[in-house]
């Protein structure tokens, strides 16, 4: 974490947890820090490969340091909870518990509610440093060129102070109920809204592989045009 304080507490929890991994991170943690942001997603992606050997004691200690690590300054952001999601699936698998979500919807028409607060979350991932206004009109435009996109779906965009993660999170659990198709074109939409002003940023490119995922669709990136 970038906040000091939370970074202490996420060290004190890793060593009082294993005092030799403690060290590990300590010795990696200069190098993943220095990475450039849209390198530490797929980073994260290899290092869960190995989760599938890990023993059901290692698996529970796993989710507790992790759980402890985003909830040290005290706060979830949407992307964290992404995270959480993949690295709790893949811990569910290795310990045998795979779900598989029944399709309900085969159409969009019915969920212009979640599609609104997915969307609204990938607009507002790409918004610049400005003030909270000009933050609010570009998250809007970016959301727009997703409306256009979905235009036989109930879209209205949703200013953050109206979509917290508790409503990101059952939307996610709804829209990962669509058919493979619906996924596919609701991807697209999150894509459109990425792209609307002609560049990726890694915060972006990241959240939008991370929701694909969290969907069940693998493999998905976006690219700005002319890139």
């Amino acid at each position: 974490d970038a906040d000091r304080a939370a970074r202490t507490k996420q060290s004190t929890l890793l060593r009082e947890a294993d005092p030799g991994m403690f060290r590990m991170v300590a010795r990696l943690a200069p190098s993943v820090q220095s990475l450039d942001e849209d390198l530490r997603l797929p980073l994260l992606e290899q290092a869960m490969q190995p989760i599938a050997s890990l023993s059901p004691p290692q698996v529970e200690s796993l989710r507790r340091l992790v759980d402890g690590f985003i909830k040290a300054d005290d706060s979830v952001s949407v992307f964290e909870w992404v995270l959480r999601r993949l690295l709790n699936r893949r811990l569910d698998a290795a310990e045998g518990r795979v779900q598989i979500s029944r399709v309900r919807y085969y159409a969009l028409g019915q969920l212009g509610e979640e599609c609104s607060v997915l969307l609204s979350a990938i607009a507002r991932a790409g918004a610049g440093d400005g003030t909270p206004e000009s933050q609010e009109a570009e998250a809007s435009a970016a959301f727009g060129a997703a409306d256009r996109l979905l235009s036989s779906v109930d879209l209205n965009y949703k200013p953050a102070s109206d979509s917290g993660l508790r409503a990101f999170a059952s939307a996610i659990d709804t829209l990962d109920t669509t058919s493979a198709m619906v996924k596919k074109q609701l991807l697209e939409a999150c894509a459109a809204a990425v792209v609307h002003d002609g560049k990726v940023t890694p915060r972006e490119a990241g959240l939008f592989r991370a929701v694909a995922e969290s969907l069940r669709v693998g493999g998905a990136v976006v690219v700005a045009a002319g890139k």
